[in-house]
């Protein structure tokens, strides 16, 4: 599948993630900073807002591609970008792994839009906001209309 560049998809992260200026460790002890930004990062760096803008793009994009390189089924923007936002908080290699992305390429839509919803812990434990970004990401993916 070709990638669906969209400034919607960097808008929902963005929604999920609150810009922090300065490098903190998340809740599975990751260095992250700007909007949820965790490649090369590390404890006592800071980022301006316009600098963490640029690098959330950059990150969508090398997202974007891994995912769309592994989706064999076409999506409608909807779908892609719920599955980018999914990617983009719980890493490419573990939604390369997941039963999502083995549903969601066997054709079965209702059962990849289930799986979202078992992606809401951290360290072994249900964490409330993870619970309803799922929700919001799995109500896109169902969403009708492109």
């Amino acid at each position: 599948m070709q990638p669906i560049r969209s400034q919607k998809t960097i808008d929902l992260i963005k929604s999920f993630e609150s810009f922090r200026s300065k490098a903190y460790l998340d809740l599975a002890g990751i260095p992250t900073i700007g909007w949820g930004t965790t490649k090369e990062i590390h404890l006592g760096m800071t980022v301006t807002e316009k600098q963490a803008e640029e690098w959330i793009k950059q990150d969508v994009v090398e997202i974007e591609n891994a995912i769309a390189a592994m989706i064999t089924v076409d999506l409608k923007e909807s779908q892609f970008s719920a599955l980018v936002s999914l990617a983009y908080n719980i890493g490419v290699h573990h939604f390369s792994c997941s039963t999502l992305l083995k549903k969601l390429n066997a054709g079965d839509l209702i059962g990849t839009a289930r799986e979202f919803l078992k992606w809401d812990h951290s360290c072994g434990r249900t964490v409330h906001g993870l619970s309803n970004r799922r929700k919001k990401e799995q109500a896109l993916f169902l969403t009708k209309g492109r």
